[in-house]
């Protein structure tokens, strides 16, 4: 659901302005065994390093944001088996776009905004990998997301530095 809040007295009042299902597919489950420490910046660049590369190419979840001119910003989650992402070169990876909600709210807004934000979280040491650059779709089969990286910052401290192992959803893909 997105829309405006106000407070009205005890209460909170959403005026909806768009409502869809989040769709549970390819969502790794996980529960936080520690709190979060203090967040730390760990490093910034235009090029990944070779851990930073590595992370991706394991990743089993990623977060995406983006943003188009009158339709507003979306954030969501994409999943998939360890390796569903490809790095492709220190500045490039490559990400199949598997079926979900149908809304197409990410991929829409990518191809009319190129920019995009994507998110990687480090479950065991509690760190995050934070991408700014530029994605494109491809409409193939399969449907791909191309990105190009601007810059990352990497940080430590901004999420919990232990979690449950995760439970791979049933519907992922084989890589």
């Amino acid at each position: 659901m997105n829309g405006t809040a106000v407070q009205a007295g005890a209460a909170l009042v959403v005026r909806t302005e768009q409502v869809y299902a989040n769709c549970p597919k390819h969502i790794q489950t996980r529960e936080p065994t520690s709190a979060p420490g203090i967040p730390t910046a760990l490093g910034r660049g235009t090029s990944l390093a070779e851990r930073h590369s590595a992370w991706i190419g394991a990743a089993d979840t990623f977060f995406i944001a983006t943003w188009a001119d009158g339709h507003g910003a979306d954030v969501s989650h994409r999943g998939g088996n360890p390796g569903f992402v490809r790095v492709t070169g220190p500045r490039s990876q490559v990400s199949p776009d598997y079926a979900g909600n149908g809304m197409f709210m990410t991929l829409g807004n990518l191809d009319l905004n190129p920019h995009a934000g994507l998110l990687f979280v480090d479950w065991e040491r509690g760190e995050t990998l934070q991408l700014t650059g530029r994605a494109r779709v491809e409409w193939g089969n399969p449907r791909l997301v191309l990105f190009e990286l601007d810059e990352y910052a990497h940080v430590a401290g901004t999420v919990s530095a232990g979690w449950t192992g995760p439970g791979y959803h049933r519907f992922n893909p084989a890589v």
